[in-house]
């Protein structure tokens, strides 16, 4: 696998979980569950995606990493 077909696969799911969690015209979403998994879609895209920040996660630290795993 090349790091095009990782990035491509990586903007596919964030893709997906997005579409699927915004697909109902209005619901609650479920803070623990579903809100945590659109942020991380929708900062992922961000971060990565995002031009104007191309070089941030290049800069990111293991500990930040495990911040965010750790959902903090």
């Amino acid at each position: 696998m090349t790091p095009d077909d990782d990035l491509q696969t990586l903007w596919s799911h964030c893709q997906e979980v997005m579409s699927e969690l915004t697909a109902d015209e209005y619901h609650m979403l479920d803070h623990n569950t579903e809100f945590g998994c659109l942020s991380a879609a929708i900062v992922t895209r961000l971060t990565i995606f995002n031009a104007h920040r191309g070089n941030e996660p290049a800069c990111m630290k293991t500990a930040d990493w495990e911040t965010g795993e750790r959902g903090e």
